[in-house]
């Protein structure tokens, strides 16, 4: 019996993509994000820290990354049910996988019309650096607090 192919971090951005566009209207898919943050699992209690929250965002969000088994474990809970929408769509592409899967993709989501339509500018700016800090914490080892020179990162948000 021959193990089943997952699909690709790539083909899950564009059903993702799909999805929003297939909706009628802007309502309609932001409604669509919000549902996916009501589907978001329980962020545990004890990362509600503040070296967990990401100053970035415009309202309270959290976000908690490790490897596990060498792939990733993306935790993260917002305030802002839009927000976690966006992190659970985020969490369905990037979590489960090695950091040699995630160097070799590019998250082009977050630049899709049919998806920024939807947040303001301090909002994207903030999911930007959610992505940022990912590709970030895959440069690093086990542990999450280990700082990475912005230089050494080779994510598409680092300008």
């Amino acid at each position: 019996m021959s193990e089943q192919k997952r699909e690709s971090m790539k083909q899950i951005e564009d059903d993702i993509l799909a999805d929003l566009l297939e909706l009628e209207d802007q309502m309609s898919q932001y409604t669509f994000l919000v549902e996916c943050g009501l589907e978001l699992p329980e962020y545990p209690a004890a990362l509600k820290k503040d070296e967990y929250l990401i100053h970035e965002c415009q309202v309270n969000t959290w976000m908690h990354l490790e490897w596990i088994d060498d792939c990733l474990n993306w935790q993260g809970i917002s305030d802002s049910l839009v927000i976690c929408g966006a992190l659970s769509l985020l969490m369905e592409i990037y979590n489960g996988r090695t950091r040699e899967e995630i160097q070799n993709f590019h998250c082009s989501i977050l630049e899709q019309p049919c998806f920024r339509v939807h947040f303001a500018q301090e909002q994207l700016k903030g999911l930007e650096y959610m992505v940022a800090k990912l590709y970030e914490h895959r440069l690093q080892s086990d542990c999450v607090h280990e700082q990475v020179a912005k230089a050494d990162c080779e994510c598409p948000f680092y300008k």
